[in-house]
């Protein structure tokens, strides 16, 4: 059964554009979709292409709660951006993984009108997924619980439920808003934020680009990354514009929670100056941890590795 999305998007009008230019880019379904730009930056090496390991405030921070650390980092201000490094732990994110291999994944495409008004489906969109409710399994809902205690800023029991999906070689969705422009639920509010967290990475390709503020999210299994799509007036934020780079081999599954503005109204306070963003930094201190505890120059969360590199000076929290 198709999925139908109402995400925005782009739409050229012939696939023959995509024969205009040599990207060096294996050929996909949906490719006239991406432009050459874009597809350049799901090539780029580094995370953040833009030059912004400049400036001070892309920080990491190390959270400290009983036994567990979460890692965040800042990867985009305005919108905020943040990672969570190894958010699920190894051995939650393997027992998640196999519960989606239990789950029927269908074919998602998007449908939109033509110039005669039928309903056709494009392939902007080329994945498979499905949505589950949190309480599908025991695992599931344990998962979700341990995500909400961690991802403190939102009630993530008002958000839509879990969206599960599964790139194969060649899956992709072209760069897009998930502000929804047509709102078919305006009871629930617009979708102020999205939260996903990556249980199986691709073995190349199928990174997560944000082009207009520098940002190619490439996970590990078990990291995860939220956004805002809106601004503080809850008008759509347009740097939040992004897409999901095409697989090139390998399989990448994911979960995405679309977060609604109804039943957030008291987590993000607005900023004290028109024309600001959310305080990103809601979202990389938890709740429960807000005594500076010491300052590092790097950030080596693993012996021997610097999984945090964007930035000179890192803050570190702990209760």
């Amino acid at each position: 059964m198709a999925f139908q999305h109402l995400h925005s998007f782009k739409i050229l009008l012939s696939k023959a554009s995509s024969c205009l230019f040599d990207d060096g880019f294996p050929d996909f379904e949906g490719k006239y979709h991406w432009t050459r730009n874009e597809l350049n930056y799901c090539q780029t090496k580094d995370e953040l292409f833009r030059g912004q390991v400049s400036d001070p405030r892309f920080q990491c921070f190390v959270h400290r709660m009983l036994l567990m650390h979460i890692k965040s980092e800042v990867l985009s201000i305005d919108p905020p951006v943040i990672k969570y490094h190894d958010l699920l732990g190894a051995q939650r994110n393997e027992e998640f993984l196999r519960e989606t291999e239990n789950i029927t994944l269908n074919q998602a495409k998007i449908q939109v009108k033509d110039s005669l008004d039928r309903d056709i489906w494009q392939d902007s969109l080329v994945i498979n997924g499905t949505f589950v409710s949190r309480h599908y399994s025991t695992s599931i809902s344990n998962s979700f619980d341990f995500m909400q205690q961690r991802i403190s800023a939102f009630n993530l029991e008002k958000a839509e439920t879990l969206h599960i999906k599964r790139y194969r070689a060649g899956g992709h969705y072209s760069p897009h808003l998930d502000y929804l422009l047509v709102n078919p639920e305006p009871w629930m509010g617009n979708r102020i934020a999205t939260f996903m967290v990556i249980l199986k990475p691709a073995e190349a390709g199928g990174g997560t680009i944000f082009p207009n503020v520098g940002v190619n999210f490439k996970p590990r299994a078990g990291d995860a990354i939220i956004w805002l799509n809106s601004k503080p007036n809850y008008e759509v934020a347009q740097d939040s514009f992004h897409g999901a780079c095409p697989v090139l081999s390998g399989v990448k599954v994911g979960v995405t929670i679309w977060i609604r503005s109804v039943g957030q109204e008291l987590r993000l306070p607005c900023p004290l100056e028109e024309n600001k963003p959310f305080d990103y930094n809601l979202l990389t201190h938890p709740k429960w941890s807000q005594r500076q505890f010491w300052t590092y120059t790097e950030c080596s969360w693993r012996k021997g590795t610097k999984q945090c590199p964007t930035a000179k000076a890192k803050n570190v929290w702990a209760i």
